[in-house]
């Protein structure tokens, strides 16, 4: 089980103030209503997110997590799983989210998928002036690595990013439910 380390973490994060984010994300999308949701309550946060933007938010809330943020380099990142794992097996050869950069870095992805080529290509080249928003993960009890349930594109251009040698880092919002030190994270002291 391979760990996964991080530079920096906050704890007991709500998970109203991450499907917020979440929906402002979805929000600043072209085909999506421009909305502000600071309102808003868990239940409309969880509603808005399944029906106005389709988005898996089902596994950010089965078995309520805790939640923590994490900052995580594009290295690490690659380590976590893309959702759905099988959908994406397509993109990453049955492997993490950095098996898909290594196909795309291999070249063994243009011809078929040329719009994945180029929109990671395209968020690749806004490091280090974009500033993204966290990704966010989901782990079970039963399962590891954890798997994005949003950012896959993000985490997939960092990862990029950082094997082309830039410093980049994101923040990963992780639904755990067994503690984070019983888990294979691992805070990264060398920094």
């Amino acid at each position: 089980m391979s760990h996964i380390f991080y530079r920096r973490k906050r704890t007991s994060l709500d998970v109203t103030e991450v499907l917020r984010q979440w929906i402002r994300r979805e929000a600043e999308k072209e085909g999506y209503p421009n909305t502000d949701p600071s309102g808003w309550d868990n239940e409309r946060l969880v509603s808005e997110l399944r029906t106005t933007y389709d988005e898996p938010v089902q596994y950010a809330t089965f078995r309520a997590p805790e939640w923590t943020t994490l900052v995580v380099s594009g290295f690490e990142l690659g380590k976590f799983d893309p959702y759905p794992s099988i959908g994406c097996n397509w993109l990453t050869g049955g492997k993490t989210l950095a098996g898909a950069i290594e196909r795309l870095q291999a070249r063994a992805l243009d011809e078929d998928f040329p719009d994945f080529v180029a929109k990671i290509s395209s968020l690749r080249h806004q490091y280090p002036d974009h500033a993204f928003g966290a990704v966010v993960v989901r782990q079970y009890d039963e399962f590891w690595p954890p798997v994005v349930l949003d950012g896959n594109h993000r985490a997939w251009a960092a990862i990029l990013a950082a094997r082309d040698g830039l410093g980049v880092e994101l923040e990963v919002h992780v639904g755990h439910e067994s503690p984070l030190n019983d888990l294979p994270f691992e805070q990264d002291n060398t920094t």
